[in-house]
């Protein structure tokens, strides 16, 4: 339970971070994340996605520069496990998607 509350009160923190000040909050800093794991995913302001990472305990603040809205245009993708699959060089029983956000901005 402890773990938890910690979790929520980091993406919290993090949520209203803007993502131009982020190299000045203490723990983050700009890079290329160490992803052990991705879970549960959530978009903040200015386009920041966030990847929760379990398996790493932590949790991923990543700026996509993605904030300006575009037209909306439906996007169909039958079979995307073994697209997926197929890009990864293995098959859609090897694939699993935990969650899948679109950016609300954009």
């Amino acid at each position: 339970m402890f773990s938890r509350v910690r979790l929520l009160a980091a993406l919290v923190t993090v949520a209203f971070v803007p993502a131009a000040l982020a190299e000045d909050v203490p723990g983050l800093k700009k890079g290329t994340p160490e992803l052990k794991s991705a879970t549960a995913l959530a978009f903040g302001p200015d386009g920041v996605l966030f990847v929760a990472d379990p398996q790493g305990s932590s949790i991923h603040a990543i700026g996509t520069g993605d904030s300006k809205a575009g037209d909306v245009k439906e996007l169909k993708v039958a079979k995307i496990d073994d697209a997926i699959g197929g890009m990864l060089g293995t098959t859609a029983a090897d694939v699993v998607i935990n969650d899948m956000k679109v950016n609300p901005a954009s």
